[in-house]
């Protein structure tokens, strides 16, 4: 008879019997992960072929042949006879297939954050050039305005994510030096941080000063690299109306381009890790899941083969299964961790380190992040010092901010000083700073932009 998940839990918990408690627990995660994963993929390779001929997304050449080649690895794999190699190399072209779409989505990331300053710089123009309506604000009530919002949230988080939300939309009013300083302050915190702490946060500063870039991103990406030059070829200052109306028809057909080619990627890299985990664990299925694993692959077929792709009825009661299996990988999920700390002995002893590092793998590529890594990022880490990754960001940051300018300045130090730590003290120095930036205004046109630009998020 066997064992519920409960009885296997109390014989993992105690390290009973592990010769038969611990190949169990491997099937029995293997094919819960499969299954669940199984389900997955033809649930998002559906929603690709739906959205894509509905006109939602539009695929280019580039991540067609990616679809392509997700397409032809399930005929050759689920949908064919089990081939033990054909099932490796599928693996291996899967793993370069990933690389391909995260290499794409670092690029995208990057012009992503070019175009926010961009953004930034087009919002403070539009007082220049946008015939609007202006209105005399009473600073000091407006001011009163944005520290009620702000201040409305009892969390801190959310008080402080709001004053970052502040930073970036009124104008910065600080010194370089100021600004400098603040940034090394903030690096004093990862002092005695890990490794991989303290390069998010150097990650984090960069990205947000539109310093990362990725190699062959102009290449890659040719029609953003354009945009990019606009916006890089003369001072923002010096525009012309023309140039200023052709900066910004271009910022807005760029935008819409990095929003279609991110959610292209995204459904390629969710169809990919779903495949890629049914691939990883698709040999150690139980007898119960090899039968289970059935339907899903009959759904494939009728969407691949028969271009079923509307066919609703094809997934009709999927979701009792696709639940089931949710709460079976929350039952085992932790007595692997627990296998993970206190049992790897015994499971180089019995000869399933294999099956037990596929189901890591399987475990990263379920983690919520769909770009995870397939290896175990700690063991790549070594000690860094947090003194000298902060001199380094310092000097480039300074380059930056003698290379640009004034507004593009601005730009840059609000969106740096969103990731930084909150670094008000009390509510009047919120106060003081919000009336400032408002009274630096140039005008009353750039007032009530930036003012209106804030509003959008609470009114």
């Amino acid at each position: 008879m066997e064992k519920t998940n409960k009885q296997l839990a109390s014989d993992i918990k105690a390290m009973r019997a592990p010769e038969v408690a611990l190949p169990e627990l491997m099937s029995r995660m293997a094919s819960a992960y499969g299954l669940l994963s199984f389900y997955n993929l033809a649930m998002e390779f559906s929603m690709f072929a739906e959205s894509k001929e509905e006109g939602r997304i539009r695929p280019d050449k580039p991540m067609t042949e990616l679809e392509d080649t997700l397409r032809r690895i399930i005929q050759e794999t689920l949908l064919a006879p089990f081939s033990p190699e054909g099932y490796e190399q599928a693996i291996l072209e899967l793993s370069t297939l990933r690389d391909k779409v995260i290499a794409r989505m670092e690029m995208l990331t990057a012009y992503t954050d070019l175009f926010i300053l961009y953004e930034y710089v087009m919002n403070r123009l539009e007082a220049v050039f946008e015939e609007a309506e202006t209105e005399i604000m009473d600073s000091d009530a407006v001011a009163r305005e944005i520290l009620q919002w702000i201040f409305s949230e009892s969390e801190p988080a959310a008080t402080n994510g709001r004053i970052r939300m502040m930073l970036s939309c009124l104008p910065v009013r600080m010194t370089k030096a100021k600004f400098l300083e603040l940034v090394e302050n903030a690096f004093s915190v990862y002092e005695t941080s890990d490794a991989g702490s303290v390069a998010t946060f150097d990650y984090m500063l960069r990205s947000a000063a539109g310093m990362y870039a990725p190699k062959g991103m102009a290449k890659t990406y040719g029609k953003l690299d354009k945009v990019k030059k606009l916006f890089e070829g003369k001072s923002l200052s010096e525009l012309t109306k023309e140039e200023y109306t052709e900066r910004k028809e271009a910022l807005a057909k760029g935008t819409e381009y990095i929003l279609n080619a991110t959610e292209c990627l995204s459904a390629l890299q969710a169809t990919a890790n779903a495949l890629l985990t049914v691939l990883l664990t698709r040999q150690y299925f139980t007898l119960s899941a090899e039968k289970v694993a059935k339907r899903p692959a009959d759904i494939l077929t009728s969407m691949i083969e028969g271009g079923e792709v509307h066919a609703e009825a094809l997934f009709e009661g999927i979701e009792m299964d696709m639940e089931r299996l949710s709460e079976e990988v929350t039952v085992l999920e932790p007595l692997m961790n627990l296998v993970s700390e206190s049992m790897t002995g015994q499971v180089e002893g019995l000869m399933l380190s294999t099956v037990y590092h596929r189901i890591l793998v399987a475990q990263r590529l379920n983690s919520g992040s769909a770009y995870a890594s397939l290896t175990d990022e700690t063991e790549k880490e070594k000690a860094v010092s947090a003194s000298k990754v902060k001199q380094a960001f310092l000097e480039d940051i300074k380059k930056v901010l003698e290379d640009g300018s004034r507004v593009r300045n601005r730009a840059v130090m609000a969106e740096v000083l969103k990731e930084l730590p909150v670094y008000f003290n009390n509510h009047t120095e919120v106060m003081n700073y919000v009336r400032n930036s408002l009274d630096s205004c140039r005008d009353e046109g750039e007032k009530k932009i930036c003012v209106d630009l804030l509003r959008s998020y609470y009114e």
